[in-house]
């Protein structure tokens, strides 16, 4: 019962990191963008609230996605049994 849960833990986390990878390749390409309108020649103000709203949203959805992800499913792997 004890190498049961290990492996679902382990399974929990390596699921919950590939979430957290894939949000993080979503905030480089977000970041991109920004990169291409600086190089655009857009204004700092511009370029400011967009740094500042990528860097909000990726830090709120990394914390809440990964943590959240592992604590439902092990919580749903203990109800299984």
């Amino acid at each position: 019962a004890i190498l049961r849960a290990e492996a679902a833990k382990e399974k929990l986390i390596r699921e919950a990191e590939g979430e957290a990878e894939a949000i993080l390749k979503v905030q480089q390409a977000k970041a991109d963008g920004i990169r291409m309108l600086r190089e655009a020649g857009a204004d700092e103000a511009v370029l400011r609230i967009k740094s500042l709203e990528a860097f909000e949203k990726a830090a709120r959805e990394i914390s809440s996605q990964y943590w959240q992800s592992i604590y439902y499913r092990f919580v749903k792997y203990v109800k299984q049994g």
